[in-house]
Parts: structure tokens; sequence; C-alpha cells
């Protein structure tokens, strides 16, 4: 996201839309869950947060949280096992 916003913000918007584009399927992961608990999720696998919600938010379930995870790591947003070791 970072990547597209330097993109359009430099002027650079046929840049801006091939990133976009080329997150799109992580776009469409996210949003078959509430769209806040599917960031915190990716935030996790990412290692950036812990795994702890408060009410009213609700963790995805496994399928949600299954295709999250394969969308970043296909895009190279998060390591593989292969990649970690």
């Amino acid at each position: 996201m970072a990547a597209v916003f330097e993109a359009a913000s430099g002027g650079d918007h046929a840049r801006a839309r091939e990133l976009d584009e080329l997150l799109q399927p992580v776009y469409a992961a996210f949003s078959k869950a509430p769209p806040a608990s599917s960031v915190k999720a990716a935030l996790e696998l990412q290692g950036v947060i812990g795994g702890t919600l408060r009410l009213p938010m609700v963790p995805v379930s496994d399928a949600q949280r299954t295709a999250i995870q394969g969308e970043l790591e296909s895009r190279g947003l998060l390591r593989t096992d292969e990649a970690a070791a």
C-alpha cells in the first residue's frame, strides 16, 4: 500500500494502477471478513501484532485466515516456510 501511495503521490499513476491491480486478490480475501479483523489477521500473520482481539471485534474464521495468508504469500508479502528456512 505504501508503494501505491508513493507512486500516486509522485505522479506515476500508471505504476500506482499496476500495483493496485496486483493487490486486487488481497483486497478480495480481506473482504470476506470484517475489514478490521482481516487487517489484524494479516498483521498477526506478518508478526507485527499479537492475535488478541477485544470485543466487539471477532477473529476471522480458519478459512478466511487461510485465504488471507495465501494471498499474502503469493505476492511476497508474507514469508513462506521455505523462505524462513
